[in-house]
């Protein structure tokens, strides 16, 4: 059994755990397809841009749930002032 052979015959904690978190990723590594220098910092910043996109996309979706609350609130005191409106001209 040569040094290659040997090398393929055991799976690492961490082969365990690359293959459970993603298995296509596993396989491009075992392929040669590793992640080197240049990529990892590639990849790195579009996780921070993702992650700042999803930043922007919550506190828009929140402006737009105060902003229909704040829509029927308005609606719910219009409402009530032409009742009181209606109920004070009525007498």
């Amino acid at each position: 059994m040569d040094e290659h052979e040997h090398k393929s015959a055991y799976i690492s904690a961490s082969d365990i755990d690359r293959y459970v978190y993603c298995q296509r990723a596993w396989w491009y590594r075992q392929q040669g397809f590793g992640v080197d220098e240049q990529k990892a910092t590639v990849l790195n910043q579009g996780a921070q841009g993702h992650a700042a996109f999803d930043r922007q996309v919550t506190r828009i979706e929140r402006a737009h749930t105060t902003g229909r609350r704040l829509l029927w609130l308005g609606i719910a005191l219009l409402i009530v002032v032409i009742v009181v409106y209606v109920a004070l001209n009525a007498q």
